[in-house]
C-alpha cells in the first residue's frame, strides 16, 4: 500500500482542498446497508456495486458482505458534499474475517492516491507531508467493532468502540481531483475488506467522543417495512448523429422510482460503477453531445429509498467523422475511437494523468511503443492526414510520433520535425519549425496526391511536391516508435488521429480543440 509501509494496524487516511456543503449536523453521507447502497443523508451520494452481497444479520438490520473482490466494492461518484475540507469524521461498524494487510473500509480516491480513507488497521494523513496515527492492537475477527477517525484541523484521532485509541498532530486541507468514494476496497491499490460492513457515516465536522458513542447505538435506517429494489428499466434505445438521445422504458418499484443513473463507457459489455455515471435524471430520456467514437450506455434505476435496481441492457452509439480511420485518446484505455475497432497494446510504457486532454502515454525514448495490428482502414493509399498532440522531452535525432511499418521501410510516418511516405519512392518534407521541449504542441501532416504538408499548432510550416499511391504490407501501426529504423519518441503523446483524406488547416485547427473519448 502507501509508501511501502508494511505494519498492519488500526487507522484512517487523509490528503489535503476546497470546502463542501454541509447538512445541519455535518452529515454528508450515510449508508445503513439494509439491502441497498443508497445514501440516507439526503445528499444523494448513492453508491453502486457490480454484485452486492447482503448479510441478514448486521449490526442493525442487514449489512454489506464483502468477499475481497471488486464485484462487491461499492462505488460512489464524486460530489461537492463528499469533498470535506478542514475537518471530518469517518465511522462504521465492521466485522472483519481477516485483519492482515490493508483492509479498506472507505477511501476517497484521487489520481494514484487518496484524499481521505478509513482502514480496519491503519491510518494516514497526507498534507504537505505524510502523517499517520496507529494502534499496536488489531481488531478482533468475527466480532463487531466500531471504528472511527476524526480530523479537526489540528489532530487526527482514531477510535475503537467509542474509545480514543491514538492521536497525532496534523494540519492542512484535504485535496481532491474528482476521484470516486469506494467502500470495501479501492481501485488504486485494491486493498479489499473481507467481512461485514454496516452503518457507515461521513461528516464534514470532527465529532466528539460522545457523539461517536451516540452514533454507535443509533441505526441509520429505522425499520420502515419491506422495500424491494426497482425492476430493470425497459428496452434502452439510442438515436442521433452528433448527439446521442437515449430513451428507455420506466422501471417498476413498490415505493416508486425516484431517478435513473445514466452510465457510459467506451468499453463494450461494461458494468456500471461510479466512474461510468454521466447523469442522474428523473425522466426516461437523456441527450448529450459526444466526441467522435463508439460509446456504450446502460441505465440504472433508483427508488425513493435509494435502492438500485438491475441495469438496463446495453445500447451502442457511434459518432463518426468523415475520413477518420484511427483515433486514440489514451484515456486509461487503448481502444480505437474511430469506430473501426482496432485497439492497441502498450509495451514498456503506461498512461499518465498529464495529458493534453485527460490522460496521455509516456514514452521513454528507448523501448516504449504503442502498437496495433495491420488493418485495411489504416492503409490510406491516395491521401492522408496524421496528427497528434506531443510534449517531447528530447528532440535530438529522429523522433517518430506515428508510423505504419512495412518490410524494410515505412508506408507513412509523422515525426516531430517532418513527415514521409512511400509510393514508388520515398517522399518527405522537413520543417524548419519544431515543437519546444516539455510543452504541448499539435503536430500534423497531410498528403492530397500532389503535396505533402507539415503543420505545427495548426499553422503550415513546410510543404513539398509529392505524388503516387502509398504502398503497404502487413506491417504494424505504431505510436511513439518504429522498429524498422529503431527510432523512438521521448515524452508524452495524446489525441492521435489518422484520416484517409487530406484535412484543411481549418479542420486540423478544429481537431486541436476537440478531445477524443
Amino acid at each position: 500500500m502507501l509508501i511501502g509501509l508494511c505494519t498492519a494496524l488500526l487507522s484512517a487516511i487523509v490528503t489535503t482542498a476546497p470546502p463542501a456543503a454541509a447538512s445541519e449536523d455535518g452529515l454528508v453521507a450515510a449508508y445503513g446497508f439494509d439491502g441497498s447502497t443508497g445514501d440516507s443523508s439526503g445528499n444523494g451520494n448513492h453508491g453502486i456495486a457490480i454484485s452486492p452481497l447482503w448479510e441478514q444479520t448486521g449490526k442493525f438490520g442487514q449489512a454489506l458482505s464483502l468477499n475481497g473482490s471488486h464485484s462487491t466494492v461499492v462505488s460512489v461518484p464524486d460530489s461537492p458534499s463528499l469533498r470535506v475540507s478542514d475537518a471530518f469524521t469517518l465511522e462504521a461498524w465492521v466485522r472483519p474475517d481477516d485483519v492482515e494487510g490493508w483492509r479498506t473500509i472507505l477511501l476517497k480516491q484521487r489520481s494514484n492516491g487518496l484524499s481521505y480513507a478509513l482502514y480496519a488497521h491503519s491510518s494516514w494523513f497526507v498534507s504537505d507531508g505524510e502523517n499517520s496515527v496507529t494502534d499496536e492492537d488489531r481488531l478482533p475477527v468475527d466480532t463487531w467493532s466500531h471504528v472511527a477517525s476524526t480530523y479537526d484541523g489540528e489532530d487526527l484521532r482514531f477510535y475503537v468502540n467509542g474509545t480514543l485509541i491514538a492521536s497525532s498532530p496534523a494540519a492542512g486541507s484535504v485535496t481532491y481531483d474528482g476521484g470516486e468514494l469506494s467502500i470495501g476496497g479501492n481501485w488504486v491499490w485494491g486493498e479489499y475488506f473481507t467481512g461485514l460492513l454496516d452503518e457507515l457515516r461521513i461528516y464534514d465536522v470532527a465529532l466528539t467522543a460522545a457523539r461517536i458513542q451516540s452514533d454507535m447505538t443509533t441505526p441509520i435506517n429505522e425499520d420502515t417495512g419491506p422495500d424491494d429494489p426497482p425492476s430493470a428499466p425497459g428496452t434502452l434505445t439510442v438515436t442521433g448523429a452528433d448527439s446521442a438521445t437515449l430513451r428507455w422504458g420506466a422501471a417498476n418499484d413498490d415505493h416508486g422510482v425516484a431517478s435513473y443513473e445514466v452510465h457510459r463507457s467506451v468499453s463494450r459489455d461494461f458494468v456500471p460503477r461510479a466512474n461510468t455515471r454521466v447523469a442522474l435524471v428523473t425522466g426516461t430520456t437523456y441527450t448529450e453531445l459526444l466526441p467522435v467514437g463508439t460509446h456504450y450506455y446502460r441505465v440504472v434505476p433508483r427508488d425513493t429509498a435509494g435502492k438500485a435496481g438491475p441495469p438496463s441492457g446495453q445500447a451502442t452509439f457511434t459518432r463518426s467523422q468523415q475520413g477518420l480511420v484511427a483515433a486514440y485518446g489514451f484515456n486509461d484505455h487503448m481502444l480505437d475511437g474511430s469506430g473501426h475497432e482496432n485497439p492497441g497494446q502498450l509495451y514498456y510504457c503506461d498512461f499518465t494523468d498529464t495529458g493534453r486532454f485527460g490522460q496521455s502515454i509516456a514514452f521513454d525514448g528507448t523501448n516504449s511503443v504503442f502498437s496495433t495490428w495491420d488493418n485495411p482502414f489504416v492503409r490510406t493509399t491516395g491521401a492522408f492526414t496524421l496528427e497528434a498532440w506531443v510534449r517531447p522531452s528530447a528532440l535530438s535525432g529522429s523522433r517518430p510520433i506515428v508510423s505504419k511499418e512495412r518490410a524494410n521501410g515505412l508506408s507513412y510516418a509523422l515525426y516531430t520535425d517532418g513527415a514521409r511516405f512511400t509510393s514508388d519512392t520515398e517522399k518527405s518534407v522537413a520543417s524548419p519549425v519544431t515543437p519546444p521541449l516539455d510543452t504541448w504542441s499539435h503536430i500534423a501532416a497531410t498528403y492530397d496526391g500532389t503535396t505533402l504538408r507539415f503543420y505545427v499548432n495548426g499553422e503550415e510550416t513546410a510543404s513539398a511536391p509529392a505524388s503516387g499511391r502509398l504502398v503497404f504490407d502487413s506491417g504494424l501501426f505504431r505510436v511513439g516508435a518504429n522498429h524498422v529504423r529503431n527510432e523512438h519518441f521521448a515524452g508524452l503523446i495524446d489525441e492521435v488521429r489518422v484520416y484517409d483524406i487530406a484535412l484543411t488547416p481549418a479542420r486540423i485547427q478544429d481537431d486541436m480543440t476537440i478531445p477524443l473519448a
